[in-house]
């Protein structure tokens, strides 16, 4: 998976994020932030995942790393740590020629449900999941998935949509938006 190149740090939010704000905008906004610490590990029980992150940057064509481990998750380095105000990003794989990965069950999600990730200083912090989008890859909403926000939120990102045979690459990105909870 290749994810779209994030934009730099401190980019404002796009327009088109406004025209998904009535499924992703959450419940309610909390002002509730925690210092920076890296993330160690991620769970979702609703998905069953359960696995160590590591910190990944970006490729020589600008785009995100994901983890060389099918099974690990990767925290996208330049981006808030989780519980820190703004989207802190989070990616993995979906699948490989030996089998499923990680965030196979991504697209699974539904609003509700929760996603708790341990952070380095022995803290768990706890989303709560806004929403599921699918967006192609060639059409990548990137300030809408990487911009700016006023609260401390959540992105994990795998790949999604059609496979394509002679590129070995999908055509989409599972997105999945949430927002601190605890």
């Amino acid at each position: 998976m290749a994810a779209p190149a994030p934009p730099p740090p401190n980019t404002s939010l796009a327009t088109e994020e406004n025209i998904l704000k009535d499924v992703l905008a959450p419940a309610s906004k909390t002002p509730k932030h925690y210092p920076k610490s890296q993330p160690v590990s991620i769970s979702i029980p609703d998905i069953d995942v359960e696995t160590s992150i590591s910190a990944v940057g970006n490729n020589p064509d600008g785009s995100m790393v994901v983890p060389a481990d099918w099974h690990t998750a990767g925290w996208y380095e330049h981006s808030p740590t989780p519980g820190q105000i703004g989207p802190s990003i989070i990616d993995g794989h979906l699948d490989n020629v030996s089998g499923l990965a990680v965030f196979w069950r991504l697209r699974e999600l539904t609003p509700g449900e929760f996603i708790y990730i341990t952070r380095a200083d022995g803290t768990t912090v706890q989303f709560r999941v806004d929403g599921v989008q699918n967006y192609s890859q060639a059409t990548f909403p990137t300030k809408t998935v990487y911009g700016n926000i006023n609260y401390a939120g959540l992105r994990v990102i795998t790949c999604g949509g059609t496979f394509n045979r002679l590129t070995h690459e999908y055509d989409q990105n599972t997105v999945v938006y949430a927002t601190l909870v605890n």
